[in-house]
């Protein structure tokens, strides 16, 4: 079950915004991700129990709403909520339809990138490709945070226009996995290259403590790993070795070009879909009967990835329980 703060790649909003234009609009005005999610009161769900589908902005609203289409067996009760916020909202339902826009020139302030800055504006998909070159050139020079939103803002442009970005971008959205001992090994390289002990020995402890991560490792929780790297490059002098030497912060956390694999919560633990996928299907139906079994199955009896994750976010926490303790994930 995807929603947008759980869609990492963008690729849900890409097909909701081409058949739905007018939602375009609405996108950058939402603040969406993994750690936004993880700091939202229950409340502000529409799905309190999993956490999917925030209602508490207008554009949050109609992005759960537009998310709810292209997802099947939404309980009644989440779409009631979200309608309810539609109507407080005042919002206009003709925006979900697929219609053919015109083209109209914009006077409006472009999407900035670099907001605080007002620098890597954004005003049509033709400014996409040369702002992905300019971050690229200025990434050393920017702070984690700073430049993860920046690329996550280009990556969600790029979606809407239906444009690629490099691999280089995804990596510094956050959105590759991270090899921990990669990782950990150029954090243990830093401390060869000050001279000050103490922050040496505190780069070996943060490349011990990378080493140990398991790989449910939140997106947020790895960009404050690249945070703390930052302020021991800044204090040991080290961001003269970034892109010769020594890869930067964010670069060095999320090392490789793989993006992160959807998961789906059962029981409080982060369980990679493609690990689902490698179970039998008669497996799920011993364990959570053969009703479930065949709606998590093509017209073939094979696993289907959409169906497993749409059903899988909906199970009772106690099926969750369960599945986790017999598969021994």
């Amino acid at each position: 079950m995807l929603d947008q703060n759980t869609d990492i790649t963008f690729h849900v909003l890409h097909r909701i915004v081409s058949e739905s234009p007018r939602i375009a609009e609405h996108v950058k005005t939402a603040s969406v991700g993994e750690e936004v999610r993880n700091t939202l009161s229950k409340h502000a769900f529409a799905d309190p129990d999993n956490r999917l589908y925030p209602i508490h902005t207008k554009a949050d609203a109609i992005l759960s709403k537009a998310y709810t289409t292209k997802m099947a067996n939404i309980a009644s009760h989440v779409v009631n909520a979200i309608d309810n916020a539609l109507d407080i909202y005042n919002v206009d339902r003709s925006i979900f339809q697929a219609r053919k826009v015109t083209k109209v020139a914009s006077q409006r302030e472009p999407d900035y990138l670099l907001e605080d800055r007002k620098q890597l504006p954004i005003r049509s998909r033709s400014d996409i490709k040369l702002a992905q070159e300019r971050l690229l050139s200025v990434k050393s020079k920017l702070k984690p945070t700073e430049l993860v939103s920046a690329a996550v803002k280009l990556t969600k442009h790029a979606a809407v226009h239906n444009e690629d970005v490099s691999s280089d971008i995804l990596q510094l959205a956050g959105v590759t996995k991270c090899d921990t001992e990669k990782t950990a090994s150029w954090i243990d390289a830093r401390s060869y290259a000050t001279s000050n002990e103490k922050l040496a020995s505190a780069y070996r402890w943060l490349a011990k403590t990378v080493s140990n991560l398991p790989g449910s490792t939140s997106r947020e929780d790895l960009v404050k790993i690249a945070e703390t790297l930052d302020k021991l490059d800044s204090q040991a002098n080290i961001k003269r070795y970034y892109g010769k030497s020594l890869p930067d912060p964010v670069s060095t956390v999320f090392s490789t070009k793989t993006a992160m694999e959807n998961t789906i919560d059962l029981g409080g633990k982060e369980v990679p879909l493609t690990k689902l996928l490698a179970v039998d299907p008669n497996v799920f139906g011993d364990i959570l009967g053969q009703d479930v079994k065949q709606e998590i199955c093509d017209s073939s009896g094979q696993l289907d990835e959409r169906k497993m994750g749409e059903v899988f976010a909906t199970l009772p926490k106690d099926m969750k329980d369960l599945l986790v303790q017999k598969l021994g994930l």
